[in-house]
């Protein structure tokens, strides 16, 4: 190859070289720019996914705060349901309508009115079980005649054995079967002529009472009351506590035989004091009574009382369910005054001390599931040491509330649904007489003769 053609070939290559440096160059750049624009790309989602991140986080945070204000709020309202389920809330209303069968015996401004209308019992009753042994009791009869409290008392059951208990307050009187018998569930319009007209008036008294329940072989429940209570039912001013009151109760159920049987036991002594002006009396049907005006002397009564109540099902005969049976005997001596056989409340009252007795015999039959049959016969007799032409004789210091008085009840009781009750009765009442007792004056005045007081009653309940 000559020296020309030499040049030439070198000055070709040597383009081809110049020409190809800046397309890889240009190449290279392409790929730094790419790489760039893809980090920036990733740098850009980062920074997003990060604040969508911290959006997410705050809301979760949101929620997870809702969620915590949910479950303290729902702790707060179960505690507060739990809390209200200790407490319960209970209520009766006794809307009534009566028939005197005698215009006779009604007197005031309107002395021929023969029916009455009005509100027997509307009690509210509230308790407070708080599950640590303890109970509160608050009850009302509320009507339009006013407010009376029933019950107000405080309850502890030893959570130990199990076995003991101690009540204090306004409460029931622990004597027989009928004081404590609710009113809701009682078959009878009213309670026996004894327990209506005595010392057991008010029902309710002011004291403590001590509760044993121990449990025996043999017995589904076998329980124990004494008490020691004020004596002056619920009139809280008076201050003399020396009632004293013991109760024994077992109960057997028999379901074999369908048979149920409870007894009962009660005891009952009650003193009182005569003061400087009072006077006292033993009215035993001599006409020269007892008497004395000592100061400060102390005058005691005694009262004894036995119950039984049998279950029987009777649902083998058509149409028939259960039947009860239920009966008590009182019997011993009072301290009332000369107008009524009621509690004295006044330190200058005039005491008269009685040998008393009252007793009833009850018979209930369920028909079917609404209809309930009672038939009840209740006798009273508040001096048993006078009768007929001896009472009201003079010198004996007896009078029209020395009388015996017996009651045939019979009534019907309609379940309207689990909580309303129609019930139907009929009184027909039977007075002793006395000649020395006659009366030229209507009502029930004239009591040398048998009085015209029956009575037809219809009461409409609710209860809850």
């Amino acid at each position: 190859m000559n020296t020309k053609k030499l040049s030439i070939a070198l000055a070709a290559l040597a383009g081809i070289a110049g020409a190809q440096t800046p397309v890889a160059e240009d190449a290279t750049a392409r790929q730094q720019a790419a790489a760039a624009s893809q980090k920036a790309a990733a740098d850009t989602k980062a920074s997003e996914a990060a604040k969508t991140a911290e959006g997410v986080k705050e809301k979760v945070d949101a929620i997870d705060g809702k969620l915590t204000g949910l479950e303290e709020s729902y702790l707060e309202t179960l505690t507060d349901v739990k809390n209200l389920k200790k407490l319960k809330i209970g209520g009766l209303v006794q809307a009534r309508m009566l028939y005197q069968t005698d215009t006779n015996l009604i007197s005031g401004t309107n002395p021929g009115t023969q029916s009455q209308m009005f509100v027997r019992r509307g009690r509210l009753k509230a308790t407070y079980t708080p599950g640590n042994g303890s109970e509160w009791v608050m009850q009302y009869d509320i009507r339009p005649t006013g407010l009376t409290p029933q019950d107000i008392y405080v309850k502890w059951s030893e959570p130990y054995l199990k076995l003991f208990s101690i009540q204090m307050g306004l409460q029931d009187i622990p004597f027989g079967h009928e004081i404590s018998y609710s009113s809701s569930t009682m078959e009878m319009l009213e309670r026996s002529y004894f327990e209506r007209h005595t010392m057991f008036k008010d029902e309710k008294d002011i004291g403590i009472i001590l509760g044993a329940k121990p449990k025996v072989s043999g017995l589904d429940e076998l329980s124990l009351k004494v008490a020691y209570l004020n004596g002056y039912g619920m009139k809280t001013t008076l201050q003399d506590p020396a009632n004293f009151i013991g109760r024994l109760n077992l109960k057997k159920n028999l379901p074999e035989a369908g048979v149920g049987l409870a007894l009962g036991g009660s005891f009952y002594t009650d003193s009182r004091r005569v003061l400087t002006g009072g006077a006292y009396y033993e009215v035993d049907g001599s006409t020269s009574p007892r008497k004395t005006g000592a100061a400060n002397k102390d005058l005691s009564a005694t009262v004894i009382g036995v119950d039984a109540q049998v279950t029987v099902d009777m649902s083998f005969v058509p149409f028939l369910a259960g039947a009860k049976i239920m009966g008590e005997l009182y019997t011993g001596n009072s301290i009332a005054t000369a107008s009524n056989l009621e509690r004295s409340v006044l330190a200058t009252d005039t005491l008269y001390q009685r040998d008393v007795m009252g007793w009833y015999v009850t018979l209930v039959q369920n028909i079917g599931k609404s209809f309930q049959g009672v038939v009840r016969y209740d006798v009273y007799d508040p001096n048993t040491n006078v009768s007929d032409d001896e009472v009201g004789a003079s010198g004996t210091k007896t009078s029209k509330t020395d009388l015996a008085y017996s009651n045939w009840y019979f009534g019907v009781n309609y379940f309207i649904n689990g909580n309303t009750k129609f019930t139907l009765g009929y009184d027909l009442y039977a007075n002793e007489t006395s000649s020395k007792l006659a009366s030229s004056k209507k009502g029930g005045s004239n009591l040398s003769q048998e009085v015209k007081d029956d009575v037809v009653t219809a009461q409409l309940q609710f209860a809850f």
